[in-house]
């Protein structure tokens, strides 16, 4: 395989406590491969004010103060490069189209020049060019780069993202229609938005099996002797059906309902008279083998509607690669973990629970280890990667 140049314009942060699939995949993209993650533009507001709540955002970095270009050894033997960008000027609040575009052509200015001489330093030239998610700054931003190949890379329904609901189904539009590969994280993803798309791609999420690793981690500090321990791993808002779980928790005062991860909203306030719904906020992503190791059963109880119905969970994986039962309810095609998950109707649910704490063998935790050994991450960016080269390949 030829090693290529490669650019990630992406939209998840390269630092933050949760795992995100685009750093995931560039990763691993990174040991074959020069890749240069050109990180989340901050704005002048996050800089002003979000920095004194955000420990993440490398303010010195984005000021110029300290390299903007950070060189990170990775652990899998890869050498990633993560550019800082310099602060833009807020405008995701704008309505107009016209004012927008102004605003958006200005940041793209301010970004251009340090873009520019982080490639000259790197000796980065006609790279493949991944926009992750990003479309904000619209199609144009793309040819800053100079590239010999672009591709989009979706992972989320942006039409039902509150914080891209003024243009950012306008602007994903530029770059489904003028891309040259287009790669999605589900099904349903790619059928709402590249139906009958030659170029459309799926790859599913993977997991991290240097950290998910069943025989390899202690039992869950978090866990209690001999009780039922109902888990769910992921962010705790709006997503989650919490009717469902209020229902479940109150008919079964034994069972004891963990929840990890961060807290968005006061959704979770509904269950905080349950004596037996804990919510332990965010845990460092090396614990979490453990803690759900601990777990009788991992949910994603999710409800169902047009944003839930294109996820393809993260989690899911990971609890199978930690051998316990896994119940979701019907909120998307799982169809490729069909086998290991049981996903069903909400009025299901319990009842389901019930049957894989009762029908949990030893074949069944191999079958889950199996399935996630299967979906890895090193196995999503070699498919990743060949369709990389497939283009790369028509474009010489």
């Amino acid at each position: 395989m030829e090693r290529k140049d490669i650019v990630c314009h992406a939209f998840p942060s390269w630092r933050g406590d949760y795992v995100k699939s685009t750093i995931q995949i560039m990763k691993e993209i990174a040991v074959n491969h020069n890749v240069l993650y050109v990180d989340y533009a901050y704005s002048w507001k996050d800089i002003l004010v979000n920095s004194f709540k955000n420990r993440y955002i490398p303010v010195a970095r984005v000021l110029g103060v300290k390299n903007p270009i950070e060189t990170v050894n990775l652990e899998n033997g890869g050498l990633l490069h993560v550019l800082s960008l310099p602060p833009v000027i807020p405008f995701n609040w704008i309505s107009s189209p016209r004012f927008y575009s102004i605003i958006q052509k200005l940041n793209l200015k301010l970004l251009k020049g340090r873009i520019k001489r982080a490639m000259r330093k790197l000796g980065i030239n006609s790279p493949v060019v991944i926009n992750a998610f990003n479309p904000h700054f619209g199609f144009e931003s793309v040819m800053v780069f100079a590239p010999a190949l672009t591709v989009y890379y979706c992972y989320d329904n942006i039409d039902a993202a509150n914080w891209a609901s003024k243009h950012g189904s306008r602007l994903e539009k530029e770059f489904i229609e003028n891309a040259e590969a287009l790669i999605f994280t589900s099904d349903e993803l790619a059928k709402g938005k590249a139906s009958g798309k030659a170029n459309a791609h799926v790859i599913n999420n993977g997991v991290d099996l240097t950290i998910f690793d069943r025989e390899s981690v202690n039992d869950d500090a978090l866990s209690e002797d001999e009780k039922i321990i109902i888990g769910y791993v992921g962010s705790v808002d709006d997503r989650i059906d919490y009717d469902l779980i209020s229902a479940m928790a109150t008919q079964r005062p034994g069972w004891n309902f963990h929840f990890i991860g961060r807290i968005t909203g006061n959704f979770h306030m509904k269950l905080a008279s349950l004596p037996n719904v804990t919510f332990f906020g965010p845990m460092p992503y090396s614990d979490l083998p453990g803690i759900i190791k601990g777990f009788t059963v991992g949910i994603i109880p999710f409800v169902k509607n047009e944003f839930t119905r294109n996820i393809y969970p993260m989690k899911a994986n990971e609890y199978l690669a930690m051998g316990i039962p896994v119940v979701a309810t019907d909120f998307a095609d799982l169809f490729d973990l069909s086998r290991v998950v049981k996903s069903v109707d909400a009025g299901k649910f319990l009842q389901t629970i019930e049957n894989e704490i009762a029908n949990n063998s030893i074949q069944q935790v191999s079958e889950r280890k199996a399935v996630a050994r299967s979906n890895s991450w090193k196995a999503k960016a070699k498919m990743f990667t060949e369709i990389l080269d497939k283009y790369a390949e028509r474009n010489q």
